[in-house]
């Protein structure tokens, strides 16, 4: 019953989710096989396309059905029609082309048309070898092997030699790429729920794998294994801390997909990940400059993208320019993209992420809504990202939203609110053994700070914190604490009474050799 309720769902959400250019096509294709332009299959996909709920009761009745069998079978091929019609809408993609071409092959094998499938299996081996798809050329040798069967003795003897030196070598790299492809996959594990947060154990786990990919050589005119694997050894770099090493492979990186954008598309997943991970490391660098003249760059080679990873490296792109902007203390720019952009990019977070992936963007945007003082709305959408986060558990985004909650009840002048969450995020650390120093005399302070009556003695009580926060921001591990919300520089605008977003153009002001002055609030 709940396999059958879900593919009642199904339908419905298959055709919600269809982009635009596949709704019309469909409807164009579907018309073109339909005796008039009211099959019951047309009208059925233009009920649920329009209806906003999936109202299956309704949808029978408006299209005079009394059999549930008959909506049923009208469901099901439906269902098959549309698939159909995407698949043959993907008909140009390197990997569908390859699919149809192995069907073909086998037809004029069976047919014992030798020489067409011959000529079918140099054209597949073309494109397996150009898009370096090593576990599409393994198959592709075995169809070679049914092939050379037809052949005479001797150039048997002479092909069979050459496609056993090939199946070694490819058996080689397709194993090459499943490894690397392990190892990222741990790795990316430690930054999606643990970023900059590693345990010991995952710290030397990590070491391990540096280790490991020393070892591991890359063929020559394998640009694919050759990204593949530069982005692990960044990877290795980047969560050990080594920020200025892991350039050195994010630049490696940008280079190869530079020179081989044809390798984007089919691994896209890929690509957003190299894009994600080399502008996190400019960040950690505090390079912005250099993280914009690399956006820019990725930008350019995100042209390849389509539907859903078009959708997803919008995202990345967003939220990388909303953090140089921040950066920069541009706060003019974080407003207009804020006010412009961030209701839709909300709603595409919810599209085309999975939660422990959109918290990134939903906290960037959180902070941006506190440092343009609309403290309801970073409230709202902070305890937004508490509640997806009691699910996922990512570590990073619980020690931020925890501290930050704190930051904003104490600019919405919220004593007892304040004093009451202090105590909850205590206790609820501490139970869960995740009350690390820095939070712990955050909290500490912050309660203090918000029973102290006076302006003064609150800024002599900052000023004295400040002293203990400098252990952070000296420590080239520890002040990484401050990536997300700069602490120290919010507290310090606190003692020269000035917004923290004035406090922190001063700051790039007197970085720059400029001087202004913003009046005290």
């Amino acid at each position: 019953m709940a396999a059958d309720n879900q593919k009642r769902i199904e339908l419905y959400e298959l055709i919600r989710g269809l982009q635009r250019h596949e709704k019309a096509c469909y409807k164009k294709m579907a018309r073109r096989h339909a005796i008039d332009n009211r099959a019951l299959h047309i009208r059925l996909f233009e009920l649920m396309e329009r209806h906003p709920v999936n109202d299956e009761k309704l949808f029978a009745a408006r299209l005079g059905l009394q059999s549930q069998a008959h909506f049923s079978g009208l469901k099901t091929y439906l269902w098959n029609d549309i698939l159909s019609t995407i698949v043959y809408l993907r008909r140009n993609d390197p990997v569908a082309q390859l699919q149809f071409i192995e069907l073909q092959f086998e037809l004029l094998l069976d047919k014992n048309l030798v020489v067409s499938a011959g000529k079918l299996l140099e054209k597949a081996w073309k494109t397996a070898v150009r898009y370096e798809l090593y576990a599409t050329q393994v198959k592709l040798i075995h169809q070679q092997y049914k092939i050379l069967s037809y052949s005479d003795y001797k150039s048997f003897e002479t092909e069979s030699g050459k496609l056993l030196q090939y199946q070694a070598g490819t058996v080689s790299r397709l194993q090459c790429e499943q490894q690397l492809q392990m190892i990222i996959r741990e790795l990316t594990g430690f930054k999606q729920f643990n970023y900059l947060r590693l345990s010991p154990a995952q710290l030397a786990r990590t070491g391990q794998l540096r280790t490991l990919l020393a070892q591991i050589s890359i063929d020559a005119g394998c640009p694919l294994l050759y990204t593949l694997h530069q982005f692990a050894c960044g990877l290795t770099e980047h969560l050990s801390y080594c920020f200025e090493a892991c350039t050195r492979h994010t630049a490696a990186v940008l280079d190869c997909w530079q020179g081989n954008p044809h390798l984007i598309a089919g691994n896209a997943a890929l690509f957003l990940n190299c894009a994600d991970y080399t502008f996190y490391n400019t960040f950690a660098l505090k390079q912005t400059g250099l993280a914009a003249v690399l956006l820019q760059q990725y930008s350019v080679l995100a042209a390849q993208l389509e539907g859903k990873d078009k959708l997803r490296w919008e995202l990345i792109a967003f939220n990388t320019q909303l953090k140089i902007f921040h950066k920069h203390a541009a706060y003019d720019q974080v407003g207009s993209l804020i006010r412009e952009q961030a209701a839709g990019m909300l709603q595409k977070v919810e599209a085309v992420l999975p939660p422990v992936s959109a918290l990134s963007l939903m906290s960037s945007i959180c902070i941006s809504y506190f440092v343009l003082d609309r403290f309801k709305e970073a409230e709202d959408l902070l305890l937004d990202v508490i509640r997806i986060n009691h699910e996922v558990q990512r570590e990073d985004i619980l020690y931020f939203s925890a501290i930050f909650y704190l930051v904003i009840l104490y600019e919405k002048k919220d004593g007892l609110q304040l004093s009451n969450a202090i105590s909850a995020t205590y206790y609820r650390l501490y139970n869960k053994k995740k009350l690390d120093g820095f939070e712990k005399d955050l909290m500490l302070f912050l309660r203090h700070l918000s029973n102290e009556q006076h302006n003064e003695g609150r800024r002599t009580a900052i000023r004295g914190f400040l002293q203990r926060l400098e252990v952070y921001k000296t420590d080239p591990v520890k002040e990484l604490y401050f990536l997300y919300f700069n602490y120290y520089d919010w507290l310090q605008s606190k003692v020269d009474r000035v917004k923290y977003t004035e406090y922190r153009k001063m700051q790039l002001d007197a970085e720059n050799g400029h001087s202004t002055v913003y009046p005290h609030t």
